[in-house]
């Protein structure tokens, strides 16, 4: 019922009673009123009170509970934020499960950032670099052990990000002097150095190629 017929509801019942018939009886005119006072209150009430309404739940997928929020992911199926943490946080920590999935589907994480703790997804982005890294490096003190980011231009000895620890990326031991046994770059050098006839200076270890003169270097 809008507010228009709402008036005209009390009109209809109340325009019956003529107050001029009550002049002069205070008594009467108060008991009234106060009929006047209930009617506008029952009508005004069953009028324009509404229920409240019922919040939308929706089925997760995985925990199988009714949740009035869910995420809608690529594939079609909806998770409660509860879950889709669960499921990111399980492939954080198995990087054979990474990238998190739904029906082999990758799971967009960036996409999905709004509902999900930063902490996470700054983790998610930490995971990715490191499960991607084909030759990784970890902080050589046990105690850490923390993945240390490399590249083909990084030096010998990186520094662990997280303890400052400097770990050698060919070994993977606590950074030394002197050149690595186990670099794999450095042998195939040498193997090809040794066949050109190529020799290393004595001070800075650099190759030089012979051109002319005789073999002693200086």
């Amino acid at each position: 019922m809008d507010e228009e017929t709402a008036r005209v509801v009390l009109e209809v019942q109340f325009g019956d009673i003529d107050e001029r018939a009550f002049a002069g009886d205070a008594d009467a005119l108060y008991a009234l009123s106060l009929y006047r006072i209930e009617l506008e209150e029952e009508v005004w009430l069953t009028s324009f009170e509404r229920p409240a309404a019922t919040p939308k739940v929706e089925l997760c997928e995985v925990c199988q509970e009714p949740r009035p929020l869910v995420v809608h992911i690529a594939c079609g199926h909806e998770y409660c934020p509860e879950c889709l943490e669960n499921t990111i946080g399980l492939a954080l920590k198995e990087e054979a499960l990474f990238p998190p999935r739904c029906c082999k589907e990758p799971i967009a994480v960036y996409a999905l950032r709004h509902v999900l703790p930063v902490n996470l997804v700054k983790e998610f982005e930490q995971k990715r670099i490191e499960y991607s890294t084909e030759e990784k490096t970890y902080c050589s003190r046990r105690t850490c052990s923390a993945f240390i980011p490399t590249g083909a231009g990084s030096p010998d000895g990186v520094s662990c990000g997280k303890c400052g620890t400097l770990t050698c990326r060919h070994c993977k031991l606590r950074a030394h002097l002197g050149e690595c046994p186990k670099d794999g770059a450095l042998r195939e050098v040498l193997k090809v150095a040794q066949t050109k006839g190529w020799q290393r200076c004595w001070r800075c270890r650099q190759l030089v190629e012979k051109k002319e003169g005789c073999s002693h270097m200086t």
